[in-house]
C-alpha cells in the first residue's frame, strides 16, 4: 500500500474509467456521485476509516461512481495486483477493505429488498454471512483460504451486478458497469 494525497476538489476516480485500485481514507473526506452533468447525484460522503473503489480488488473493471475530495484528503491505495500479497502480509488491514465491500453489498441488498429479485438477495446475504464468519475466525489466511475467499467474493460480485442491472432497468436509468 502506498499513501496518496489529494487536494480539496480533486477528482480521485471517475465513473466509467477503468479501475484497479481501492482507497482507505486516513484523513479528510470525499463525496461519491453517480451520473453526469445535469443527472449527477451525490450518493454519499465518506470520511476517515472508510473505503472506496473496493470492488476492483475482486475484479478490476469500470468505476461505478465518481469520487472527489471534499477537503484535503490522504488515503492508503491498494491495487488489485497487491491485494492478495497484502492479505498475506497484513490480514487485518485487508479485512478492512473486504468488510467495506461486504457492508456495501448488505446496504445494496437492503435497498433492493423491495425489488423482485428477492431470491438473489437472500443468496447474497447468506454468502456474506459465510464470508464474514470465516474472516472473523481467522488471524491469518492460508493460500487455499485466500483462493476460497476470492472465489466467494467474485460470485457475490456477479450477483450484485445482476441485481444492479435489474434495479437500473426497473428505474429506467439504463445499464452501467458496477
Amino acid at each position: 500500500m502506498q499513501t496518496v494525497k489529494f487536494g480539496a476538489g480533486d477528482t480521485i476516480i471517475s465513473e466509467g474509467d477503468d479501475g484497479n485500485t481501492a482507497f482507505l481514507i486516513t484523513s479528510g473526506s470525499v463525496e461519491v456521485s453517480v451520473g453526469q452533468d445535469a443527472r449527477t447525484k451525490t450518493i454519499g460522503k465518506l470520511g476517515v476509516g472508510e473505503v472506496f473503489g473496493e470492488m476492483c480488488l475482486i475484479e478490476p473493471g469500470l468505476r461505478s461512481a465518481t469520487v472527489k475530495a471534499v477537503t484535503d484528503a490522504e488515503c492508503l491505495a491498494l491495487s488489485y495486483d497487491d491485494f492478495i500479497p497484502e492479505m498475506q502480509s497484513d490480514p487485518q488491514r485487508s479485512i478492512t477493505f473486504m468488510k467495506s465491500l461486504v457492508r456495501r453489498l448488505r446496504e445494496t441488498n437492503n435497498l433492493l429488498s423491495i425489488a423482485p429479485a428477492e431470491v438473489l438477495g437472500q443468496r447474497i446475504q447468506q454468502g456474506l454471512h459465510v464470508i464474514l464468519a470465516g474472516l472473523e475466525e481467522r488471524d491469518a489466511l492460508s493460500g487455499a483460504e485466500l483462493d476460497s475467499v476470492a472465489r466467494e467474493l467474485r460470485m457475490l460480485l456477479r450477483m450484485v451486478e445482476q441485481l444492479h442491472g435489474a434495479f437500473r432497468q426497473r428505474t429506467g436509468e439504463g445499464k452501467r458497469a458496477v
